[in-house]
């Protein structure tokens, strides 16, 4: 079992973005298929960043579960092989992460989603609840 992290931030332009996630795609395509092995690629992300601090109070007077059916509103296209709606959406929001699951939905083509783990995170930051989604992801 070999493990190769790749960790990716940025706050790019989408056309920007597009162009990144695609040339490391066709990379990590060639570097597996020289190696002649079966690959497993997960990916987590930050989800959305709900709170004052965070400037997203568009969810009002936030909770988890708030954050949670919002995220999942994000997360739906993902799931269900539309990448491209998935970017559109978390794009509109706070979302922190799209490059990683971005990357591994193009390097991998045409996919089967699994949602593997979803949970949120609070802070109390001035005195105000601050909420963080994550998520992990196997695509197949």
């Amino acid at each position: 079992l070999q493990i190769l992290p790749l960790l990716l931030a940025g706050e790019a332009s989408h056309h920007e973005s597009e162009s990144v996630v695609r040339r490391l795609a066709m990379a990590l395509q060639r570097a597996v298929k020289q190696t002649n092995r079966k690959v497993c690629v997960l990916a987590t992300t930050d989800c959305t960043h709900s709170g004052t601090y965070y400037g997203f109070t568009d969810l009002g007077d936030a909770s988890e579960d708030r954050l949670r059916q919002y995220d999942q509103e994000i997360l739906a296209p993902l799931l269900a092989g539309n990448i491209g709606t998935f970017v559109a959406r978390a794009q509109a929001s706070t979302y922190c992460g799209i490059l990683p699951i971005w990357l591994m939905s193009e390097f991998l083509g045409p996919y089967e989603a699994g949602e593997l783990f979803y949970d949120v995170g609070k802070a109390v930051l001035a005195g105000c609840p601050q909420y963080v989604g994550f998520a992990g992801f196997v695509l197949h």
